[in-house]
């Protein structure tokens, strides 16, 4: 597979000029035209860190090491190109799976090898929060920080949304002060922890990725909600 590591020329990028793989790869990694679709705006960036010191909480795991992993998805993918699809064509709204002999994929592979200096990893749990309880507030000091590491980057500024990654990703909280009128007999904080432990699986998360327990623990969340006045 290191095989794949050459020249590669970037149309997007002049047409003439060439870069390696791996910097191919590390743009791929962090634009959203990775996508085959016009309605995208989310990258493999948005949700991964590539290096153990990142500062944000994002719901996927790190890419450090990610080649050496046996498995991926908590043990639902074990071809990392099939874990690669499932972000894809779930949050990023692709419609053609990439497959093994893409540019793209590729180099993309290139650029998370250089990520995973060792031969092999552990794999990483995933654990999805299957039933939306309730969970005890705590500090909204803290919150704003869990607001500012996990969900600045696509909401933007609370209250305002400025800076939001896409016009999808509504401001919070405001967004929540019709959730008694949308969601008839469900707690606005139920529907806050709901679209934060499963995104768009339960379909009232748009595209948004989930966070797992890993993720975003309980302590996290209940924080979160009083800095959201939840």
């Amino acid at each position: 597979m290191r095989a794949w590591l050459g020249v590669l020329w970037l149309a997007a990028c002049g047409g003439d000029r060439p870069t390696t793989a791996r910097e191919f790869g590390r743009q791929v990694f962090h634009d959203s035209r990775l996508s085959d679709s016009g309605f995208n705006d989310l990258s493999c960036s948005t949700c991964h860190a590539t290096s153990g010191d990142d500062w944000r909480l994002l719901p996927g795991h790190s890419m450090v090491d990610v080649v050496g992993r046996p498995s991926f998805w908590g043990g639902g993918a074990l071809r990392l190109l099939d874990a690669v699809n499932y972000c894809y064509e779930l949050f990023m709204r692709g419609v053609t799976p990439l497959t093994a002999d893409d540019p793209k994929s590729k180099a993309l592979y290139e650029y998370l090898a250089s990520l995973s200096p060792r031969a092999s990893a552990a794999a990483l749990p995933v654990t999805v929060v299957e039933d939306v309880v309730d969970v005890a507030r705590g500090s909204s000091s803290r919150g704003s920080q869990v607001y500012r590491r996990a969900c600045e980057s696509c909401h933007g500024r609370p209250l305002t949304g400025f800076g939001a990654l896409s016009e999808l990703a509504p401001a919070l909280p405001t967004v929540t002060r019709t959730y008694a009128e949308d969601f008839p007999g469900v707690a606005p904080a139920l529907v806050v922890v709901e679209k934060v432990r499963h995104g768009q699986f339960f379909g009232v998360g748009g595209v948004m990725p989930f966070f797992s327990r890993e993720a975003l623990d309980d302590r996290d969340l209940g924080d979160l909600l009083s800095f959201l006045g939840l």
